[in-house]
């Protein structure tokens, strides 16, 4: 029998979590599962906790649950993460492997956990930049790395700042652009894009970004995988009668996936062209 499934996984990492189109799929049992989304690096842990909703309608947002979050190896509590607005977060410094797993306890919901794969080498911007006039919408970004032998997988993402302040809740968990690198394996490459630097705030006033945070993110193989399954999912949002491929989940218990990345990040400050 044919139903609609809210497709729970999509926006992630994790900027904003939204639920996107309905799909004709086989609808599983009426039974509420944990759904974690979110990403394990060098520098901390962030990760998205709600629920499924096997309803035939469309949620824009949901709001994080209430849960107990843990890092976790052999049993033991290494590190227990905090809650914020968009997602529960640890911010400790990290140096874990593949025996340590990410546990989401919930009273009523049950416990749910996922696997950390071994962190990846890091990868450094070697060079970047940010230009454009002061009174511009947007800005040029623009940074440089060595690939090194082998397959390589990657992701980025900007944050603009004013003053060192962010001006956006983007977190340093979303990707903007994930990327492999068949076209540039051992050599170095330079990525240029475009980033929003005007914004308004709640009274109205125009601010505008003088400088941005760059996050560079050296994923693992399957953290690769599990977004290009998204985005091939996302592919079919438009054809209401298409059998969607699935998306890749790593949670015992629960829905979701939990990647692993190393980090590097590098703050320039606003260049005139």
């Amino acid at each position: 029998m044919k139903n609609v499934l809210i497709a729970f996984m999509a926006g992630i990492l994790l900027a904003s979590c939204e639920m996107v189109s309905q799909k004709n799929v086989d609808l599983p049992p009426a039974v509420e599962r944990l759904v974690m989304i979110g990403l394990a690096t060098n520098q901390g842990i962030g990760v998205y906790v709600s629920r499924t909703v096997p309803l035939p309608i469309t949620a824009s947002r949901d709001e994080l649950i209430e849960a107990q979050v843990q890092l976790v190896q052999s049993e033991t509590s290494i590190a227990r993460l905090h809650k914020n607005s968009q997602l529960y977060e640890s911010d400790t410094a990290l140096h874990f492997d593949s025996s340590y797993q990410l546990r989401v306890v919930h009273p009523t919901l049950g416990e749910a956990s996922a696997p950390l794969e071994v962190i990846p080498g890091r990868i450094a911007i070697q060079a970047a930049s940010l230009r454009g006039e002061a009174s511009d919408g947007e800005a040029s970004v623009s940074f440089m790395f060595s690939d090194p032998p082998g397959p390589n997988y990657y992701a980025y993402q900007f944050i603009p700042l004013k003053d060192g302040v962010p001006l956006t809740d983007i977190n340093p968990y979303s990707f903007r652009v994930v990327l492999d690198d068949t076209n540039f394996e051992g050599k170095t490459r330079t990525v240029t894009d475009r980033m929003l630097k005007t914004f308004s705030l709640a009274d109205g006033t125009r601010v505008f970004a003088n400088g941005a945070l760059i996050y560079l993110h050296h994923l693992t193989a399957n953290t690769y995988r599990y977004h290009r399954s998204l985005q091939e999912y996302e592919g079919y949002s438009e054809d209401t009668f298409a059998n969607p491929p699935p998306v890749l989940s790593n949670v015992r218990n629960g829905f979701g996936y939990l990647g692993v990345s190393y980090v590097d990040t590098v703050r320039v400050e606003l260049v005139d062209k």
